[in-house]
């Protein structure tokens, strides 16, 4: 415009700039000196929906602009003014309502001596290209973020593939600068054995241009190779057409332990398939009867020869219990069946009588039976069938019954025998006789118990009688002889007996038994005596444990070296697979015998003490259950052994014990998963906290970003103390949780969890009552976790009741505990999760109006803080919409007076705001995390330096010369307890206080930072306030000329 003038007649430029102004395709205003709107151009009134002129002119040109705009537009109009033009960009609305972004360029026009300045304003409508912009910026941040943060290789090739670019994270993983992975030498850092099948399917993508799908080895910078998943899309080249590629882009994902848990998998099957075809051999092959029922129904799954042998050959699998046998179910059997599969407790019987029809159309027959029915479990503890197993134990009840039966008859002879029965030991001595011979000879019985034989026999049968006792002991041959008795009141009785010798196990004489009676009664006891004899032998046979007599043999020093075998019984062969062995040696059979079957004999002679012991052969790889005992008085070597082979139950032992050590082992990672998860979620918080504490500090924020940046910043608190509740059940799952015990005062402790609950409680706008004592109460605990707990209450209360509810505090003394209750007008909990409201992961109502979030974590670690501390915790509601009380107990500390200053929280010392300004150094491979730290202490008047390796921090430090360092543990290479030593020798650096910043916050990583050397440990994602304070204290200590870390424990 002052060209025109300058070189036209002043009618002429005044001519030519209306026509300019009114014809330009710009929006233009003609302003006065104060900014008022003189005239708008027709392409203006349309851009801006202006109808009529009138509407505009004369009003201020700032009042079109949103209030946000009026800073700039002054600006503007200020900068015209003084340098003649001014430029730029901001959103306006239309007066039609209609939000557009304008280029704005505002010229001074020149004028007379004396006169006003005016303005022209031209506008040019920029917001479609505004749009594309930023959805251009906002699309190249995603992708930069997302590179930046993903833990894969992300890579771009060229259309031909080769790498034309710079890689930052396949540099990073190889270790390959661009040099050697340029074109296609990146294929150099595929394992060899890969090379080949991986550069013909990336040719075969290229030439037909279809994604590329693969797994390689791929070598780190360490040269160790890791699996890798590889994918690659091609981008098309919009401006050539016709399925042209402008470029590839690829993502390496590692799956090294993918891999590693596929080969476990393989294997892990493979030794399954064994292990089931051992047990399925094991289990069709045992000696006792098996079987597997499924479900309720009790359905046969499984079935061994010896249950089939058992109940009759006859259709079982498939069918339930209740029709293949149906005549258990009259026995109670069944029923008993549906308890151990109801309640999952096992059921065990001895000599069980069973009813059995073992043939089709014959009367059942009686079996006695060993049996155990336990319940089968799935991976989730769901019973879902029942195992049974036992032993058909009818051969040897029925032989007890049998003996008994003699026995008794036996017995009954004795006492009703209408003769006289005598029993001596092998010198004569009687050691029993029956009513009958006591009344034969007029004695009673205890008068004739004791004596000799010969003491009651008449003189002229004495001789006879010694004679033939003699002979029966040397011969063994019974006899019957007729002699004399003498009776007690010294007359004499004929009588014949038939005499005979009793014998032990082993054959030995043991007694000599008398029958006096006539030549019939004689023969018909001896008849019955042998019966007898013969029960008890067919008894021993019958055994299914394996029982020998055996005679031991010592050396001088006492010590067993040898056995003779004395006796055995059939089931002796059957289980140690040796035969003809009576009369003969240990050692002729076992040329190197364990030495313990020696020890354990040998001991049991010499004690007389019986031994029960489970022990392993090495011969064969057994396990026996033997019973160990001495037969005869001190000084007898003879030694009877009872045993049965239990290999069997000992290996099941030590598959429960292997199972139980696996499961240990899977909780023991749980838990170190838990902890990892809770650092590693850290460490993004850390950047977004930063980068709110920097939208906080600018104090020139749109009202509408103040509350995104309130709303991100609650949400990031929230997600905070998820993450701080996972590590806390990690540490105490881990018993790695230790609470700083000391004497507190409840009412402090309460305030400070108001104080956190307070902005949820405030948000639903609940209203928060208390009932608070005037005395106070102390308790012995950790301020913090108690504190914990009823903010974990109160925040509770506030999710789970509806918007303006009402949450009741309260605290009091009772008995020896101090009581804390929370209540509120909530949604209440059923009577059936009243049991399981405070287990792991539980968290009451299915609904989604009541889906209010959280790990379900938070009143199971409440319960645990507060048993740690001795107390207790319990909740009472009345059911759904009934709202819910929880009641925690501590313990009271004992005795409760103190001094009114004792136990109360020091007020904190304020910040110098006089204090000199630090230099800090911020060292953080996360880059977001060190520039949004750096930024926050920039805009607080810090001078800051930003270091991302160990190795630049040590560089920026010998520069910059930090008073404060705040440093990453978790940088790859150099790590932060590294750097921190490197800090701590640099020559020539004063001692910096060195704050550790890390995702790790648990005792141990706290004494680990320490001894590192740092001063200071905050856990990731850092509060503000905590960095602020720590920067004033350490400002103010410098300032009083003490070393910045001296006022700082």
């Amino acid at each position: 415009m002052p060209q025109i003038k300058n070189n036209l007649p002043t009618d002429c430029a005044a001519m030519l700039g209306r026509h300019l102004f009114e014809h330009s395709p710009d929006c233009m205003n003609l302003l006065d000196g104060e900014g008022r709107i003189v005239a708008t151009n027709g392409s203006g009134r349309a851009a801006m929906d202006i109808a009529d002129p009138a509407q505009v002119e004369g009003r201020a040109w700032r009042e079109l602009w949103p209030q946000e705009a009026h800073a700039t537009l002054d600006a503007a109009l200020a900068q015209a003014s003084r340098d003649g033009s001014a430029r730029f960009s901001a959103a306006c609305p239309t007066l039609g309502g209609t939000l557009k972004w304008w280029d704005v360029r505002v010229s001074a026009l020149p004028a007379a001596e004396g006169a006003q300045v005016r303005f022209v304003t031209v506008s040019q409508d920029v917001t479609a290209a505004h749009g594309m912009r930023s959805e251009l910026a906002a699309s190249d941040a995603r992708y930069d973020s997302l590179v930046s943060a993903t833990a894969a290789i992300v890579w771009k090739a060229g259309p031909n593939g080769a790498f034309d670019s710079e890689q930052p994270t396949w540099s990073a993983f190889t270790g390959q600068d661009f040099a050697q992975a340029q074109g296609w030498g990146w294929l150099d850092a595929v394992h060899p054995d890969d090379r080949d099948l991986t550069a013909a399917a990336w040719r075969r993508s290229i030439e037909s241009g279809a994604p590329y799908l693969g797994e390689h080895r791929l070598r780190r910078a360490d040269g160790s190779y890791r699996h890798m998943s590889v994918k690659a899309v091609p981008i098309p080249d919009a401006q050539s057409g016709a399925g042209a590629v402008r470029e590839w882009i690829g993502v390496h994902t590692d799956v090294t332990a993918l891999a590693a848990m596929r080969e476990d998998r393989e294997r892990l099957l493979r030794e399954l398939q064994a292990t089931h075809q051992r047990m399925s051999e094991v289990f069709m092959r045992a000696p006792a009867f098996m079987c597997v029922l499924s479900g309720p129904e009790h359905v046969f799954e499984f079935v061994n020869d010896r249950y089939r042998e058992l109940v009759g050959d006859r259709p079982l699998l498939g069918l339930s219990n209740e029709e293949a046998v149906p005549e258990l179910a009259t026995q109670g059997l069944i029923a008993m069946l549906d308890r151990v599969y109801a309640t999952g407790e096992a059921y065990a019987a001895s000599d069980l009588l069973v009813m059995l029809q073992r043939v089709p159309g014959e009367a059942p027959q009686r079996r006695y039976l060993d049996l155990v029915f336990i319940a089968l479990r799935d991976a989730d503890g769901r019973i879902t069938g029942l195992l049974g197993h036992g032993v058909d134990q009818t051969h040897r009840k029925l032989a007890e019954i049998g003996l008994h039966d003699s026995r008794e008859r036996f017995q009954k002879i004795v006492s009703q025998a209408a003769t006289g029965v005598v029993e001596m030991d092998v010198n004569g001595m009687v050691t029993l006789v029956n009513q009958r011979f006591c009344d034969m000879l007029g004695y009673e019985e205890s008068e004739l118990l004791g004596r000799n034989i010969l003491d009651v026999t008449a003189p002229d049968s004495v001789e006879k009688t010694a004679l033939t006792l003699g002979g029966l002991l040397a011969t063994g041959e019974g006899f019957q002889i007729d002699k004399h008795y003498r009776r007690k009141d010294g007359t004499l009785m004929s009588a014949t007996s038939s005499v005979n010798a009793v014998r032990g196990a082993g054959g030995e004489y043991r007694a000599v038994v008398a029958i006096v009676l006539d030549t019939t009664e004689s023969k018909r006891a001896a008849e019955a005596l042998r019966a007898s004899q013969e029960r008890y032998r067919k008894l021993f046979e019958s055994m299914d444990q394996a029982f020998a007599i055996i005679e031991l043999e010592f050396d001088g020093a006492g010590q067993a070296v040898d056995w003779t075998y004395l006796e055995t019984n059939p089931a002796f062969t059957v289980q140690t697979g040796v035969s003809d062995v009576v009369g003969k040696t240990m050692r002729s059979r076992v040329a190197d015998p364990e030495p313990w079957w020696l020890d354990e004999l040998g001991a049991v002679a010499r004690s007389g003490q019986a031994r029960r012991l489970e022990q392993e052969v090495r011969a064969g790889g057994r396990w026996l259950d033997l019973y160990i005992t001495r037969i005869g008085g001190t000084g007898s070597d003879k030694v009877a052994i009872l045993f049965r082979d239990i290999s069997e139950r000992k290996a099941a032992e030590e598959t429960l014990r292997r199972l139980a050590d696996d499961l240990a082992e899977a909780d023991r990672r749980k838990t170190e998963f838990l902890a990892t998860l809770a650092h590693e979620l850290r460490n993004p918080l850390a950047p977004i906290r930063s980068g709110l504490g920097v939208m906080r500090l600018n104090r020139d924020l749109p009202a509408g970003m103040v509350r995104v940046r309130e709303m991100m910043e609650r949400q990031v608190t929230h997600m905070v103390h998820l993450i701080d509740d996972l590590l806390d059940v990690a540490r105490i799952s881990g018993g790695k949780l230790n609470l700083r015990m000391e004497r507190i005062d409840l009412n402090g402790v309460l305030a400070s969890a108001v104080e956190t609950s307070l902005p949820l409680i405030e948000a639903a706008h609940h209203e928060l009552a208390f009932d608070l004592p005037d005395a106070t109460l102390l308790v012995d605990g950790d301020a913090t976790r108690i504190a914990q707990v009823v903010s974990n209450l109160l925040n509770n209360a506030a999710k789970y009741t509806p918007a303006g509810g009402r949450i009741a505090l309260a605290l009091r003394a009772e008995g020896g505990d101090a009581v804390i209750t929370v209540t509120d007008t909530g949604i209440g909990i059923p009577g059936h999760a009243l049991d399981t409201v405070f287990d792991m992961f539980s968290q009451v109502g299915s609904g989604a109006e009541r889906a209010q979030g959280g790990l379900g974590i938070g009143l199971s670690l409440v319960r645990q803080l507060v048993q740690m501390h001795g107390g207790s915790v319990g909740v009472h509601s009345g059911g759904a919409g009934s709202g819910s009380r929880f009641t925690v107990r501590l313990p009271l500390a004992p005795g409760q007076v103190r001094d009114d200053g004792a136990g109360s929280a020091a007020a904190p010392a304020q910040p110098d705001t006089a204090a000199p300004k630090l230099s800090v150094l911020v060292v953080d491979d996360n880059v977001d995390a060190a520039l949004t730290l750096a930024m926050i202490l920039d805009i607080e008047g810090y001078a800051t330096h930003v270091a991302h390796s160990g190795p630049e921090a040590l560089e920026a430090a010998a520069a910059f010369r930090p008073a404060v360092v705040f440093l990453d543990i978790g940088m790859p290479g150099m790590d932060g307890y590294q750097t921190a030593a490197a800090l701590r020798g640099l020559a020539g650096l004063d001692r910096p206080c060195l704050v550790a910043l890390t995702g790790w916050g648990a005792e141990h990583d706290r004494a680990r930072s320490r001894d590192a050397g740092f001063d200071h440990h905050l856990t990731k994602p850092v509060d503000l306030a905590t960095v602020q304070q720590l920067l004033s204290d350490m400002a103010s200590a410098a300032s009083q000329g003490r070393p910045p870390c001296s006022s700082i424990g």
